[in-house]
């Protein structure tokens, strides 16, 4: 595996930590950290103490010599310099990027000069990160009130300004300099979940964590844009496997219809006053195949779909057509799905259908099932094949009782 090396310059901050902490957890990433109080960063992250993956440069935001030697060889380098001091003349972010800026001018003449002394891993200069915030772009603070948002630049209008200034600093090297500007809304110190990258929306709080994931994943695309980090909500963790359930159901094939289903996935048909045995995994397992040779060319409409993500539910009304030995088959019904902590699987499923159909159905589909074990039965190679018995016995007992049709 290549490996590649990522200067943090600003390290002791929340998002500096949270990019040494994330990029640690990669045995390929080398760190270059740049901050002006070495104790203070080996107090926070105690475990870059020695370490041969973390190299410490210690030094002011004006010393650019300092700064060569930091960002050399680099795949990226992320500026992440901050301050909650919302004071007059801020410039902690330009002065910054301006030793930043001449730094890399002297490593391209270098690179001009001698260009296979670089040291570079396979670009000729770093790309560079600048944590900005979506605050400050019109678009991707659409969906902000506008009183909060003035609110919000009002309380920190030098910090603001200071970071506005550093994207037009930046952005004025764009001819030879690749930069993007990470635009998370609001921050939090909370734990790692989830995140994803958008050049166009943010949703939601997101932690340094999962911003530093994000930051790390847009510099390690070969795209350079301006992206704005957010953390995947659990409503669009949820909808994204309700989606892929409903797909699964669709493509009638034992991996597409049990990819969404948990280990520990259960079913059960209503109404409970029938007392239908609650089904596992494992039986739906060696019954589907069955089902899907009896029911042919089967087709999926759904009708309308509520999802409720606070209680981790959704609910499907939907009708299913297919073709089966004696006729036209046809159901409708109310399918109930519960998910997991993660909203990554489903985790229970409850189901109620038209008994009317099933009735007429049940009997044949059962008939024509014991047909099939029996033949594979006769099919074994001496008297009865234990592995088809235990089949056949978990099929009768539960046919009658199908999962989504």
């Amino acid at each position: 595996m290549e490996t590649r090396t990522y200067a943090v310059v600003g390290s002791t901050g929340n998002c500096g930590t949270a990019l040494i902490e994330n990029l640690w957890k990669r045995d390929n990433s080398i760190i270059h950290a740049y901050c002006r109080n070495r104790a203070k960063l080996l107090q926070k992250l105690p475990f870059t103490q020695g370490s041969k993956r973390v190299a410490i440069f210690e030094g002011g935001i004006d010393d650019v010599p300092l700064m060569v030697q930091c960002v050399t060889g680099c795949r990226a380098i992320f500026l992440v310099v901050s301050t909650n001091d919302n004071i007059p003349g801020c410039s902690l972010g330009q002065d910054t990027a301006k030793s930043l800026i001449t730094a890399l001018c002297d490593i391209k003449d270098e690179i001009t000069t001698n260009p296979n002394q670089n040291g570079s891993t396979g670009t000729l200069l770093p790309k560079i990160v600048l944590l900005s915030s979506s605050t400050l772009d019109d678009h991707l603070s659409r969906h902000l009130p506008p009183t909060l948002r003035r609110l919000l630049v009002r309380a920190a209008s030098h910090v603001y300004n200071d970071l506005a200034e550093t994207e037009k600093l930046l952005r004025a090297e764009k001819d030879w300099l690749t930069s993007l500007y990470a635009m998370p809304g609001a921050l939090s110190v909370d734990i790692q979940r989830d995140h994803a990258i958008s050049l166009t929306d943010h949703d939601g709080p997101l932690s340094y964590l999962d911003l530093a994931a994000a930051m790390i994943e847009a510099v390690d695309d070969e795209a350079g844009q301006a992206v704005t980090m957010a953390q995947t909500s659990t409503r669009e963790i949820q909808a994204a496997t309700l989606q892929r359930f409903i797909e699964g159901w669709a493509s009638w094939t034992p991996e597409g219809f049990l990819d969404s289903w948990s280990d520990n996935c259960t079913q059960q048909n209503l109404p409970f006053c029938q007392n239908s045995p609650v089904k596992t995994r494992e039986t739906v397992v060696l019954f589907f195949p069955i089902l899907m040779s009896i029911l042919t060319n089967f087709k999926l409409k759904v009708h309308n779909i509520v999802h409720e993500s606070e209680t981790g539910k959704a609910a499907i009304y939907a009708q299913t057509t297919a073709d089966s030995p004696w006729g036209p088959y046809q159901n409708e019904y109310a399918l109930f799905l519960w998910f997991d902590k993660t909203g990554e699987k489903v985790q229970n499923i409850e189901e109620l259908f038209d008994t009317i159909v099933m009735d007429t159905f049940l009997p044949k589909i059962q008939a024509c099932t014991n047909e099939i074990m029996a033949k594979k039965k006769r099919a074994a190679a001496s008297g009865t094949n234990p592995a088809v018995a235990t089949e056949t016995a978990v099929v009768n007992s539960t046919v009658g009782e199908l999962p989504p049709t």
